[in-house]
Parts: structure tokens; C-alpha cells; sequence
């Protein structure tokens, strides 16, 4: 209650009002002094009785009728004026406080250097993306999976050079994959990360799954990319928020749900957002797979970014209502990569993220070579 009554103090002490009555009341005083000058003078001496030892005595003031109004008028104008000012401080240290929280994560331009490398992928991966939907409008001939992953890796090949210019870190290395959605229950990609006795089908949408021809590792040390050859592939269940909320773990399963994004640091993540979001029956197990599974040593840190639909192009994708297709996952050897990722590396990430739901739609009428 104090604090609405100090909010309501200040909030009308910034009223123009307070001011205006405050310049009225000091114009009346110097009308007053003009007219009385001898009566207000009077006033100031001091109440001293030099018989007695100049003592004061309320006998000796001389304050008459309009001397008491000219310092009433005074006294009160310097108030009100006192007021104003105090309202008008409390109110821009208020207002300073919030730009400072506001403002706080606003970063600047990047420098020319990361722009002209981003025109750069951002070309290239365009190109290649309008040449994979020429192909398909043109319905020459069947188009084989081998061709669309070998698009799909060189956009996650782009993602991986803009992460690296990014950080600007050296000795810094990626690995960047895709997580696909599918609405399937693949129980053996399962096994590496959950206790499948403690998983009920009926709680979840689906799940998300890799593949090794989605995967690419890139080093700024040789700026070579490649396949990588060590993947382990691995899926992860996504369920109903509704359902089963303990078991949505944090980054890539959040980041599909929520068609956003997630940034974690390997330990943080291990620490805090499995045994918050996990089922304590099977924690053990996806602490020992977080660990354990990163094929690029010592990785500290790693961003997921959700795929969003393409709701204009034909596609097979099954997606149970979902507004994601996948998530594009960027595991780092460097602690908080990526760390402006909200503010910065995500509306730089989008356009990629779209040519990739792109190529997986077309991805999904693609014919499996190997099946003739």
C-alpha cells in the first residue's frame, strides 16, 4: 500500500499542473514584495529585545497580514517546485533502469567481414536450393535421396561456416545435423539414451531422428568439411507437452515444440535441465549419452534450431499438426557458442533454415536409389 501511495505521489508530481501553481503562487509573492517592500522587509529582522539581553520575544516579530502571506506563498511555491523536481528524477532513474534491461541484450552490426561472408553462403546456398526445385518442377526423371542429402549437407556446411565466423574463435570446431521429425516409433535408436520400459507410446507425438548423410563436421583449422564418419545415429521422443511434460528434455525436443530455439552448455544442460525435464528412471542413461556421444572431442556447448514448415510446398512429411519439420543441431567445442543466438545468430540462421524445409519437402517425394 506504501508503495502505491509513493507511485501516486510522484506520478501527480509530474503533472504540469503542480509547476503552473508553483510559478502562480511565485508571481504573487513578487507582486506582493513589490507593493508591501517596508512590511515584508520588517519581517526579517529578528525578534530581539535589546533591554533583556536580545532575547527572542514573540512580541517583537513584526510580521503583518500580508508579510505572513508573501512567506506563505514563498514557502509553498518552493514545495511544490521541490516536488516537481523530485517526481521528474524518480521518474527518469525509472525510465533509465528499463532502456538499461531493454537494451541490455541489443547487439551492434556485425563487422564487413562476417557480412560479406554471409552474402557469400547465403548465395551459394541459394543456388543450390533453386537448382534441387528447378529439377523437381521439370519432373525430367526420378530424383534420388543421394541428391537431396548432398544439398542438405552443403546448407548445414554453410551453417557451420557463418557459426565459426560467428564465434570467431580459433581452433574451433562444429558439428552440425539435422533432427527430422517423424510421427514412427523407432524403439533402436531409442536404446542409447532412453529405458524403453519407461516409455509410453500414448504419451508421445513422435520422435526426432538423425541421419549420418545429414551430418557434416567442419574445423577452422583445415576449413575442410566433411562427413562425418563417427556419427552415432540416435532419435529422441517428442511428446505431448499436455502428456508429459517431465519427459520433454530441453534442447532439441523443446526447441521442436516450441518451433524456436535452444542454447545449452554440455554441463548446464547435464546438471540442471535433465533431472528437471527427464523421467528419473532413465536420467542415468541420457546424462551417460550426452557425455559420451559427441563425436567431436570435448564438446562444451551446442544451439538447436527448429525448422519451420513449408506450408507452400507439396510434401509426404507426416508431421501430426506440428509447425516444425526438424531441428538443426550445432554442437561446439567452445563454451557458449553461439551466445547471441536470439538476438543475432537466429534471424541470420532463418533463411537457411527455410531453404533446408525446402529441400525436405521435395526430400519427401525423392526416390531411395538403392530401391531402384
Amino acid at each position: 500500500m506504501l508503495m502505491n501511495i509513493k507511485s501516486q505521489f510522484i506520478k501527480f508530481g509530474t503533472h504540469p499542473f503542480i509547476n503552473g501553481v508553483a510559478a502562480v503562487m511565485s508571481v504573487l509573492a513578487g507582486a506582493l514584495a513589490s507593493f508591501f517592500t517596508s512590511s515584508i522587509r520588517s519581517s526579517l529582522a529578528l525578534p530581539g529585545d535589546p533591554t533583556h539581553g536580545n532575547t527572542f520575544a514573540y512580541a517583537n516579530l513584526n510580521l503583518t497580514a500580508e508579510a505572513l502571506a508573501f512567506w506563505f506563498l514563498v514557502l509553498f511555491a518552493a514545495l511544490l517546485f521541490a516536488w516537481s523536481k523530485y517526481a521528474d528524477s524518480t521518474t527518469d532513474n525509472e525510465h533509465r533502469n528499463y532502456l538499461n534491461i531493454a537494451l541490455k541484450d541489443i547487439v551492434s552490426m556485425p563487422p564487413d567481414a562476417f557480412l560479406q561472408k554471409l552474402g557469400e553462403q547465403y548465395k551459394k546456398s541459394h543456388d543450390e536450393v533453386t537448382r534441387v526445385q528447378a529439377m523437381a518442377l521439370a519432373q525430367n526423371g526420378p530424383i534420388y535421396l543421394d541428391e537431396i542429402d548432398k544439398s542438405i549437407r552443403l546448407i548445414l556446411t554453410s551453417i557451420a561456416q557463418l557459426a565459426n565466423n560467428f564465434d570467431g574463435k580459433a581452433n574451433s570446431e562444429y558439428r552440425v545435423y539435422l533432427l527430422l521429425f517423424s510421427v514412427n516409433w523407432n524403439i533402436d535408436k531409442f536404446a542409447d539414451v532412453f529405458n524403453i520400459v519407461h516409455l509410453h507410446k500414448d504419451d508421445f507425438i513422435g520422435h526426432l531422428e538423425s541421419n549420418p548423410g545429414h551430418c557434416i563436421t567442419f574445423s577452422d583449422g583445415n576449413q575442410e568439411t566433411i562427413i562425418s564418419k563417427q556419427f552415432k545415429d540416435y532419435a529422441l521422443p517428442v511428446p505431448y507437452p499436455e502428456h508429459a511434460p517431465s519427459n520433454m528434455l530441453d534442447g532439441a525436443v523443446r526447441a521442436f515444440v516450441d518451433s524456436w530455439y535452444r542454447a545449452e552448455s554440455i554441463n548446464k544442460f547435464i546438471d540442471h535441465a535433465i533431472p528437471k525435464y527427464a523421467n528419473q528412471n532413465h536420467i542415468e542413461n541420457i546424462k551417460n549419452f550426452y557425455k559420451n556421444s559427441a563425436m567431436i572431442k570435448g564438446v562444451q556447448s551446442f544451439v538447436s534450431l527448429a525448422i519451420p514448415k513449408n506450408i507452400w510446398s507439396p510434401s509426404l512429411l507426416a508431421l501430426a499438426g506440428q509447425s516444425a519439420v526438424g531441428v538443426v543441431m550445432i554442437e561446439s567445442n567452445i563454451p557458449g557458442t553461439l551466445n547471441e543466438t536470439k538476438n543475432f545468430f537466429l534471424p541470420v540462421a532463418l533463411p537457411f533454415l527455410h531453404m533446408l524445409s525446402d529441400l525436405i519437402s521435395i526430400r519427401s517425394n525423392a526416390t531411395d536409389k538403392s530401391n531402384g
